[in-house]
């Protein structure tokens, strides 16, 4: 907290409008100046969110029926690498195997994992440095959350007939104008009937102004010259 005020001080001595844009956004929803050892966790971002959308990213194109039962897979093969991770780090370890790689990294207070003096002290006093770590990360809190499994389901071929109307995607909707037979190219893609053939690209230019990207018929410059005329 000393140095987030000390922050805040020079900041609005800096730009006082900056500073009070800053207050509006609340900072102790962002702020790690405001983190409590209450959630043994300093992280300020949605990190629980941003882990889902990665997870079904691939997902998330396909028919929402295939889309489920994707994330579905998924899921059953996370919990399943949860599982066996716990099942090996048991042996050394009542710390999770993640949490394990923290240590001497992480602020105690905040986090609830010793720091690397925490660490040093831990050991001149020859105790152990997982029974200093939170029970938020021991493993037995860790089995609680990932020791249930999703019940397996028969393939696609096997499920039965869905009842009701077909799920059909949306009609098609004629769009004004004469349809166009050949997709647009890339000014730099070769036309595929003659490979051969370089396609010249031009840069339409204005021959009153010299100005690129239009025409004398629609240079701004000439109206502009011809409306002060008129004047």
């Amino acid at each position: 907290m000393e140095e987030y005020e000390i922050v805040c001080r020079e900041l609005e001595k800096e730009n006082g409008q900056a500073y009070a844009d800053l207050m509006d956004k609340n900072p102790s929803r962002f702020c790690k100046a405001f983190l409590t050892p209450v959630q043994c966790s300093d992280a300020i971002l949605n990190n629980v969110c941003e882990c889902f959308n990665a997870y079904i990213l691939e997902a998330k194109s396909k028919h929402v029926i295939d889309m489920l039962d994707e994330m579905r897979t998924t899921l059953m093969e996370r919990l399943y690498r949860k599982s066996v991770d716990m099942k090996s780090a048991g042996i050394n370890s009542t710390v999770c195997p993640k949490v394990r790689k923290k240590l001497k990294l992480w602020k105690w207070d905040l986090t609830g994992i010793p720091c690397l003096h925490a660490c040093a002290v831990i050991h001149f006093l020859k105790h152990n440095v997982d029974d200093y770590v939170h029970e938020y990360f021991s493993l037995s809190k860790n089995k609680l959350a990932y020791g249930y499994g999703l019940p397996a389901l028969n393939g696609e071929k096997r499920w039965p007939p869905a009842e009701g109307y077909p799920v059909v995607p949306p009609p098609d909707k004629k769009m004004p104008g004469r349809p166009k037979k050949v997709r647009m190219r890339d000014p730099f893609e070769k036309d595929p009937t003659r490979p051969n053939r370089m396609r010249k690209i031009c840069v339409l230019t204005c021959q009153k102004c010299f100005q690129e990207c239009h025409n004398s018929r629609t240079c701004k410059m000439i109206q502009l010259k011809c409306n002060l005329s008129q004047r």
